[in-house]
């Protein structure tokens, strides 16, 4: 399982949809359209799928976008029931692992600086997270020293409507594809091993830096 995202300012925030308006453009890509790792299948749009790679990795280096994601063994896990429906809930189990990044390493490193928002994207795993808030503030806050409230906000969003969280979601898709050795059709695998190569590691089982600006956590439950 891999979770994480990007950080960037409002003012990059507004960049970044710029450039991604652009790059649909110029794919010819619809309103509706979305970049999503999903949706990635037979090919089609892959100039403005590895164009969007190279913006991610470009914004990174430049230090105007930061990126973050957990990755752990979801074997490991005893899943709590749903108590509606009796199967196991694995969406809970995600928005634990949001917890823990948000608190070791979001907070811990940015929440001495300013405020923070997050903008998940809407759905079942990110559906508990915006009730953690107030215990995410406090445990950066003691474990850390993070600014008390240093998390102002969690509010989901529809990727849809916010077009930078299509960004995280082809990545992070990428990531967890390769990871988990899923069996991929030629375009996927193409795109996973670009978004691998353009990146500092050699493989995803490799753990980086806690304040690089591109970092993987191998957590352990």
């Amino acid at each position: 399982m891999v979770v994480g995202g990007i950080l960037l300012t409002p003012n990059r925030a507004r960049e970044l949809n710029s450039a991604m308006l652009a790059l649909k453009d110029q794919a010819k890509m619809g309103p509706a359209s979305e970049f999503k790792w999903s949706g990635y299948k037979n090919g089609q749009r892959k100039k403005a799928y590895f164009e969007l790679v190279d913006l991610f990795y470009s914004m990174i280096e430049k230090n105007h976008l930061h990126f973050h994601c957990l990755i752990c063994d979801f074997n490991d896990f005893d899943h709590k029931h749903d108590e509606l429906n009796g199967s196991k809930n694995m969406f809970r189990s995600v928005n634990k692992l949001y917890y823990q990044l948000l608190v070791h390493q979001i907070c811990r490193r940015y929440g001495k600086k300013g405020k923070i928002a997050m903008y998940p994207d809407h759905g079942n795993d990110s559906a508990e997270i915006v009730s953690f808030r107030e215990n995410v503030c406090k445990a950066a806050y003691f474990s850390h020293g993070a600014n008390f409230g240093s998390l102002m906000r969690i509010q989901p969003y529809p990727s849809s409507k916010m077009l930078p969280l299509q960004l995280p979601d082809v990545i992070l898709g990428g990531i967890a594809a390769l990871r988990e050795n899923r069996k991929l059709n030629k375009n996927k695998n193409e795109l996973g091993n670009y978004i691998l190569e353009r990146s500092p590691l050699a493989d995803w089982s490799e753990t980086t830096s806690r304040d690089a600006n591109f970092t993987v956590w191998h957590w352990k439950k």
